[in-house]
């Protein structure tokens, strides 16, 4: 640093290169806190974003009433309806699947038997001449 203030044409020169070092380095110790603290507004924002599903409640009570008290067991059976739910969708993914496999395999199958009989076509066409 002195060395390239000792280089400057004048005082004035010196002061100005001293004060865009001071500068520079303070930006370059506040950037790394402010990327940290941009990065924790994102994640947070990130996290509120998500939201919670709600229990069905509503479903199967037998008599309506303009004031409903939900018990833990309403709540229990919320949550067994909402995780069956979940259950018969992830069983109907998988079957799905499953079937989409099958059909594979039998094409392939269905190709391979197909490409015998073309063989065997062409084996006796060439037996005959």
């Amino acid at each position: 640093m002195k060395r390239a203030l000792s280089g400057a044409a004048t005082e004035k020169d010196a002061s100005i290169i001293r004060q865009s070092l001071h500068h520079m380095a303070i930006q370059n110790t506040l950037l790394p806190s402010e990327n940290e603290g941009l990065l924790g507004a994102l994640t947070v924002k990130e996290r509120r974003e998500t939201k919670g599903k709600s229990l069905d409640l509503l479903q199967h009570y037998e008599y309506w009433e303009p004031s409903r008290l939900w018990t833990p067991r309403s709540f229990g059976e919320a949550k067994t309806r909402m995780r069956l739910a979940r259950e018969e969708r992830e069983a109907d993914v998988k079957e799905k699947a499953n079937m989409k496999e099958l059909a594979k395999a039998n094409k392939l199958y269905n190709e391979k038997i197909a490409q015998e009989k073309r063989e065997a076509r062409a084996k006796e066409k060439e037996e005959r001449h």
